[in-house]
């Protein structure tokens, strides 16, 4: 089906945001120690990329799982960085009711998250994350809390250059991420799996140009995405977005995104192709078809959108 589409995600401001503690449970309270089951639009098992979900593989390549355990009064209990959903083991105290969030993120298109090496040699995240990646579960009873861990997915820290160990931050990060919360409240020491339902917050863009003889394009999206420069008359890959806005629903409303094309020509000379809304779905594909006339001067790009069910059914080279 053929859409008009145009996208808006609200500006996320970056900003500091300083530890916290919680306050002591009970030392002599039972516990209960429970792991987890993630189902959903993410699957854990290593798996071939063209099928119909995405294979998130489970051991040391892109993906890494955000855990963030608060009680069911909002205090933060506990929180766990992994980059292997074997290794997620939560100790909860019996008969205590808790909130579950994880988050997990892919590189998708882009270069991945930044991080850098701390001095215990763990990688160690940026905003949103804010977390060293070790593999296991910190507790408020002797542990830092992040107050800000993965409380939102936009403005991630992205890899601009490998080489040169630079990153940027955009409202719409290019990664490929996944959300799920639940309730849970541990009584049965024998019932000790949480299910849990990742929902994608993701979708995707591609570009079709045609009749590009000469100079190259540059997309820009108003500061919302990283700018684009595009080079060839084919099909170009496909970029994968994340929009912390569908953890809550399945699309974005109103015109938040404006896409500028704009022809840099041979001579260095600039034609503002023009501007146009896009608003993609979640898990859907907008293709942008832009037709050059070049042998006119008053250049007619014909700008055309449409929108597709996206299933991540396109090969990434990871």
């Amino acid at each position: 089906m053929k859409n008009y589409l145009i996208i808006l995600v609200a500006f996320f401001v970056s900003c500091k945001r300083d530890a916290t503690t919680t306050p002591t449970p009970p030392t002599n309270a039972e516990k209960v120690t429970i792991h987890l089951q993630l189902n959903g639009d993410i699957s854990t098992s290593i798996g071939d990329l063209r099928k119909s979900w995405i294979a998130a593989r489970s051991a040391y390549d892109s993906t890494i799982y955000g855990v963030n355990i608060r009680t069911g009064h909002g205090t933060l209990y506990a929180q766990g960085l992994f980059d292997n959903t074997d290794s997620i083991s939560i100790e909860l105290l019996k008969d205590s009711s808790y909130i579950v969030n994880v988050a997990a993120i892919k590189r998708g298109s882009g270069l991945g998250l930044w991080w850098q090496l701390a001095t215990n040699g763990y990688k160690e995240y940026a905003y949103p994350i804010h977390r060293r990646l070790q593999d296991r579960m910190l507790y408020a009873t002797n542990e830092t809390m992040e107050t800000g861990f993965i409380d939102s997915l936009n403005n991630m820290s992205i890899v601009t250059d490998t080489l040169a160990n630079t990153f940027a931050k955009y409202p719409l990060s290019e990664a490929d991420t996944y959300f799920g919360s639940t309730n849970y409240t541990a009584r049965d020491a024998n019932n000790t799996t949480i299910s849990l339902q990742l929902k994608r917050l993701a979708f995707a863009i591609r570009y079709d140009v045609h009749n590009l003889s000469s100079g190259y394009l540059q997309a820009t999206y108003a500061g919302q995405i990283r700018p684009d420069t595009l080079r060839t008359n084919d099909t170009l890959p496909i970029r994968i977005y994340t929009a912390d806005l569908f953890r809550t629903q399945d699309s974005i409303p109103g015109a938040q995104l404006q896409v500028t094309l704009t022809w840099i020509k041979g001579n260095g000379n600039a034609v503002v192709l023009g501007t146009k809304p896009v608003r993609p779905k979640r898990s859907s594909l907008t293709a942008i078809s832009v037709y050059l006339n070049t042998d006119s001067l008053n250049v007619s790009p014909n700008f055309q959108l449409t929108d597709t069910t996206w299933t991540g059914t396109t090969d990434f080279d990871f």
